[in-house]
């Protein structure tokens, strides 16, 4: 068996490869300890251990206890080509892990071309072309992010919780204001890239969402999608596939 993390800013989620992906949970990481990953690791012989992480304190709390307790290191990887995928931007350094396994998850599962808007702490959009060929993407702040900022950096905005968001005309109290501005202005803002996008390189893409925030807004999004929940680990079970 072999274990896969996909490591974000906000939560971590957990699956595995066998003869296939399986997926096994989610963790926010400020409640990841060690009791907490005793009950959420899978019973089993694990050979190896896969993770793609943006968060290296997290990294090196799950390496501790996967050395301590498995005798086990991390396996580290690093973005390169694949027969069906080709990276082309100035610094393939610069492109996360998390971007990476996206990629290499969609373009493994559907067909180019594709815009893929993966939103967790931050917002992103990757294009891949018709050629198959990922060179260019968006990276913006979250929603999460965006209402944090309006706290943080002013003394009488509240911070505020996403769960309930009212229509722009019926927003009367500070509150909903700024649900309903962060939940319309991204919502908005998505729709606007993406048409752009396309506009910009003159065909349509197929549209697949992925990360913790992006089922909150899928019922306002106007062009058809792909809803994928576990894209990133899913890139990582590809890869390590292709790479034996």
């Amino acid at each position: 068996m072999k274990l896969l993390i996909d490591i974000g800013n906000t939560a971590t989620k957990f699956g595995y490869l066998d003869d296939e992906f399986h997926y096994l949970s989610r963790c926010f990481n400020s409640e990841l300890n060690k009791d907490k990953l005793d009950v959420l690791l899978p019973e089993g012989n694990i050979e190896e251990i896969y993770a793609s992480s943006v968060a290296p304190k997290i990294t090196e709390l799950l390496s501790e206890y996967f050395d301590s307790k498995y005798n086990l290191e991390i396996k580290e990887f690093g973005v390169s080509d694949l027969d069906n995928l080709k990276i082309k931007i100035d610094n393939k350094d610069e492109l996360g892990l998390d971007l990476y396994c996206d990629l290499v998850g969609a373009v493994n599962k559907y067909q180019t071309p594709m815009l893929i808007v993966d939103m967790g702490t931050a917002t992103k959009i990757l294009l891949v072309n018709k050629d198959n060929v990922f060179n260019s993407c968006v990276i913006l702040p979250g929603m999460g992010i965006s209402k944090r900022i309006l706290n943080e950096a002013t003394e009488l905005l509240p911070n505020t919780d996403l769960d309930e968001v009212k229509k722009l005309s019926e927003s009367r109290n500070t509150i909903d204001v700024i649900n309903s501005s962060v939940y319309y202005g991204h919502v908005e803002m998505i729709n606007g890239l993406l048409e752009r996008y396309e506009n910009e390189i003159g065909y349509k893409c197929l549209h697949i969402f992925t990360g913790g925030n992006a089922n909150k807004i899928l019922k306002d999004i106007k062009a058809p999608y792909i809803y994928d929940e576990n894209l990133c680990l899913e890139g990582i079970s590809i890869y390590v596939k292709k790479r034996k």
